[in-house]
């Protein structure tokens, strides 16, 4: 798909505003974004989890994974060293003209978790707020994902490989793992709690050949809808600036257009990043 993605500036995909609008209560915090949420589907003949509800307590382990049939690494305290939530999968595709249509040329998936780190198994780390613990915690969680095997993957081995972004007054850390192959994940971190962060792990597909390395140019246009994305994207922890109900919810009423008709949101070159 990339010579055809070449062809055209920019890419389009559908408007988040006229995607559903999603609230959790995270304790005291708000998780507040739009998007289209992707279904799982059974794997290995096991049914997908079920959603997590839309209300949960941070402190309270029954909301957090389960592993039916053992965890596989060390336990700490009786449960994993980093213990995931899963909230949900956005998912949307990108897309190009080509001549009287549209041509898809890749998609995202955005997947949201928030963990609950056992930081008094981790040397020196007493509170994940803290950039510089975060950072630490980092660097030693992701490498233990590939310790089997390290040779065809790619995570973080250093602080140099570690960016960090400012995003509506928040701090998050970036970084990049997966396969050398291509089926690689940019990850956003965020921490809400001395024990707590928020993932939101962008993963592309499709947009470059598995056995070829994404030029900048490329990334950038790839980037464009997940910065739209992540503008959507509110961490609320003021109860006076909490106005919404914990559910789904639209953010305004779709417009009735006739069946050929689309409306489709392309970025403009004023990324708050630099891609």
């Amino acid at each position: 798909m990339t010579d055809l993605i070449d062809q055209h500036e920019h890419l389009e995909w559908c408007s988040f505003e006229d995607e559903p609008l999603h609230c959790y209560q995270l304790s005291q915090f708000q998780l507040v974004f739009s998007g289209c949420l992707y279904e799982s589907e059974p794997f290995a003949g096991f049914p997908p989890p079920p959603p997590t509800p839309h209300s949960v307590e941070l402190y309270d382990r029954s909301y957090y994974m389960a592993y039916p049939n053992g965890y596989p690494r060390e336990l700490y305290d009786g449960y994993p060293q980093f213990h995931p939530m899963t909230l949900s999968t956005v998912y949307w595709k990108h897309l190009v003209p080509y001549g009287q249509e549209l041509a898809m040329v890749g998609s995202c998936k955005v997947v949201i978790t928030s963990f609950w780190v056992n930081v008094n198994s981790l040397e020196n780390i007493t509170d994940l707020r803290d950039l510089g613990q975060l950072e630490k915690t980092l660097l030693y969680w992701l490498p233990k994902g590939y310790d089997y095997d390290d040779s065809g993957w790619i995570y973080p081995s250093s602080p140099d490989d570690i960016a960090v972004h400012h995003l509506k007054g928040r701090t998050w850390l970036e970084f990049l793992h997966g396969g050398r192959n291509g089926t690689r994940s940019y990850e956003f971190c965020t921490a809400i709690t001395p024990e707590h962060i928020v993932t939101v792990d962008f993963k592309p597909n499709g947009h470059w050949a598995l056995d070829e390395e994404p030029s900048p140019e490329l990334l950038e246009k790839v980037f464009r809808s997940f910065w739209t994305f992540m503008d959507g994207l509110s961490i609320i922890e003021s109860p006076d600036e909490q106005i919404l109900e914990p559910g789904v919810h639209r953010l305004k009423e779709p417009e009735k257009k006739e069946e050929e008709e689309f409306v489709w949101e392309t970025g403009n070159d004023d990324d708050p990043d630099g891609w």
